[in-house]
Parts: structure tokens; C-alpha cells; sequence
């Protein structure tokens, strides 16, 4: 019960990696706010939080508007007292295509919520972790920030023979 007592915000709470932190850290003791897009796998995700003893509060909502960042900070408050521990890990992966291929509004909407929905939460965060004297903040990036998968960004179609 490692996090006992604490409050922690989740974004990409709905499926896969988000999901089995949500599970975890309730498991660890942490109340959880956590946020999706997904309603149906937010719920999953609840759900089983719940039928294991867990607490938690969803939002369903997009992480790249602000609106979002504040309610859930505001629902860590409000609900379970403050906030100790925010996990950035909402992504929106860009079509896999060639760099060429990709539209302005697919790198926007990509940019929004892995650049500007880590920088919302921990700027709503901070404050409210401050007020209770300090917390943890992670960030969750994939290693294809690193690499290029093949038939991806920069590479050429494969060409017909």
C-alpha cells in the first residue's frame, strides 16, 4: 500500500498501459481521477477498479483543452481532497504513412494532445500539488519518439515493381 492516501490524476486511463496503472496504483491505495476520451473503456477500467476495493472518479474528455485539465484538478480536490501525483499518458498517434502523406490536421490534433495535454495537467497540477506540500509528476512518451517504424514517418511507400 505504497501510495496510501494519495490522489492521483491519470490521463489515457481507459485502455492498455493507462489502464493497468489505474489498477495498480488503486491497488498501491491511491484514489484515482482518471481521464479518457474512450467512455467505454474509462468504464471498463472503473469498473474493475471498483470490484477490486479501489476508488476512483472518471472524465470523459479530450485532454488537449484546458477545460479538462482544470476539472480534473478540481475533482481531485473536491472528491478525495488534493492532489499528489499526476501520470501523463493520453497519446494520439499520427496515421502510419509517409511523412508526406500526413494532413496539417493529423500532426495538430497529434501535437495537441501529447504536447499541450502534458503541459495543461501539469500546469492545473502543480498548483494543487503545491497546496499539499509537494507530489510527482510522470510524463509517458513512447519510444517511437526516438525511432521511425517501418512504413512510417520519413520513409518512402514501397515502390511497385
Amino acid at each position: 500500500m505504497r501510495l496510501q492516501g494519495k490522489v492521483a490524476i491519470v490521463t489515457g486511463a481507459g485502455g492498455g498501459i493507462g489502464a493497468a496503472i489505474c489498477r495498480r496504483f488503486a491497488a498501491e491505495g491511491a484514489a484515482l481521477i482518471s481521464v479518457d476520451v474512450d467512455a467505454a473503456a474509462l468504464a471498463s477500467m472503473a469498473t474493475s477498479v471498483r470490484a477490486a476495493g479501489g476508488r476512483v472518479a472518471t472524465l470523459v474528455a479530450d485532454v488537449a483543452e484546458e477545460a479538462t485539465a482544470e476539472a480534473a484538478v478540481a475533482c481531485a480536490r473536491r472528491e478525495f481532497g488534493g492532489l499528489d501525483v499526476l501520470v501523463s499518458n493520453a497519446v494520439c498517434d499520427l496515421p502510419l504513412a509517409p511523412l508526406t502523406r500526413l494532413t496539417l490536421a493529423d500532426w495538430r490534433r497529434t501535437m495537441a494532445v501529447n504536447l499541450d495535454g502534458a503541459f495543461l495537467f501539469c500546469k492545473h497540477a502543480i498548483p494543487a500539488m503545491e497546496a499539499g506540500g509537494g507530489g510527482s509528476i510522470i510524463l509517458i512518451a513512447s519510444q517511437l519518439g526516438r525511432v521511425v517504424r517501418a512504413g512510417g514517418h520519413g520513409t518512402a511507400p514501397p515502390r511497385a515493381r
